[in-house]
């Protein structure tokens, strides 16, 4: 490589690591600031952000072993590192993908026979010379490793919903087109030399890498919560109540919420079952009431009733006299935040008319909370 084109080149590459660190950063800051939700799924955007981390970081140490370092034998440290970083994320994203969270994508021995595989590669990055054809083994696996996380991923795609769909085909383009530029850049050529030396390689190389890297910090960026699969279908009814008065300030009904998906409209519960369900007293709100007027210092927050939830927020001031209540089959940590989204919306919405809700009538109440069936299907369409 010439001088004026590395002294082009270089540049642009050590850019195109700050945006990778960028993306990298901003997974982990999602991943914190979403944490004490303590939703499972959402661990996945801190494997993110190390996985993309140690990967980037590996192509790092592969640059300045390549342009930088002309000492031997800190070469061969710096080459065994690259692959070290490289695979340590491997295997750590793998470690996530065994879950049983994600039994429905994957089976959990398959993820966990890869793992026991990637001993080899670490054997081998330990005992064989970086100059010799052995020593690069370890990419067979590797290789191994991003196309079966590339399947994880579209698997991922398949079963999501909403925004989260959305910004999940963004983040497998990037990679994608990261893995394209890998393939391109650092596959060895001699010695430890990569094709990244070539010049003919080098501009594909770094546009391909800078493009695939912006396109995963698109998808980073704002992540939202990452919700458990199929939560929706476990909910059937949602009522906000006055706890003055005992009226029904507003309700939706999910067994009549539908979503388009794959070009075809799915209910996503059968209407039938939660009309059967209250009709036949198996959940009755008088019994909500009663319960939570028992517990004078500690607030309850859900009830559980045969085979179904009932889960409880109360409003904060000025609207603290409004009770939050959802029906729903079954226990998810999904249902309690979405309960809690829907809480801080209608509070927002609504806290200048809660306190004047004495003063209107019967109709203008109705008229006033319709309203928020908006705010209920934006909500929905987010995961």
């Amino acid at each position: 490589m010439t001088v004026e084109l590395r002294a082009f080149y270089l540049p642009f590459i050590f850019i195109s690591f700050i945006i990778g660190y960028q993306m990298s950063f901003y997974f982990l800051y999602d991943y914190y600031r979403h944490r004490e939700r303590k939703i499972e799924l959402n661990k996945i955007l801190l494997y993110y952000g190390i996985f993309f981390g140690l990967s980037i970081t590996g192509c790092l140490f592969d640059i300045i072993n390549d342009f930088y370092i002309t000492n031997i034998f800190i070469k061969d440290i710096f080459a065994r590192m690259v692959y070290l970083l490289v695979l340590i994320a491997s295997v750590l994203i793998l470690y996530h993908m065994s879950s049983k969270v994600y039994k429905e994508i994957i089976h959990p021995t398959l993820t966990k026979i890869l793992i026991f595989m990637n001993i080899f590669p670490f054997i081998s990055i330990f005992i064989f010379n970086p100059a010799t054809t052995e020593f690069h083994f370890a990419i067979i696996f590797i290789s191994i490793d991003f196309l079966f996380f590339l399947v994880f991923q579209l698997n991922l795609i398949r079963l999501s919903s909403g925004i989260i769909k959305k910004r999940l085909k963004i983040i497998f383009l990037g990679a994608l087109i990261i893995l394209s530029a890998i393939i391109i850049g650092f596959i060895p050529v001699s010695d430890l030399e990569t094709q990244i030396q070539n010049p003919i390689i080098a501009i594909p190389f770094i546009t391909t890498l800078s493009l695939g890297l912006i396109i995963l910090l698109l998808g980073a960026l704002r992540f939202p919560v990452f919700l458990e699969f199929f939560w929706k279908q476990n909910l059937i009814s949602l009522f906000i109540i006055n706890r003055k008065t005992l009226k029904k300030l507003y309700s939706y009904n999910f067994t009549s919420y539908t979503e388009d998906m794959d070009n075809s409209k799915k209910t996503l519960i059968n209407i039938n079952e939660s009309i059967k369900l209250i009709s036949h007293g198996m959940i009755g709100i008088i019994e909500i009431f009663t319960a939570v007027a028992e517990t004078k210092d500690k607030k309850i927050k859900q009830i559980k009733q045969g085979g179904f939830s009932i889960l409880l927020e109360y409003g904060e001031d000025p609207i603290s006299n409004i009770f939050f209540i959802l029906l729903a089959k079954g226990e998810m940590d999904s249902n309690k935040y979405f309960l809690t989204n829907i809480k801080n919306q209608f509070q927002w919405m609504y806290k200048h008319v809660i306190p004047i809700l004495e003063f209107l009538d019967g109709s203008s109440t109705e008229r006033i909370f319709s309203s928020f069936d908006t705010i209920m299907k934006n909500i929905l369409k987010m995961n």
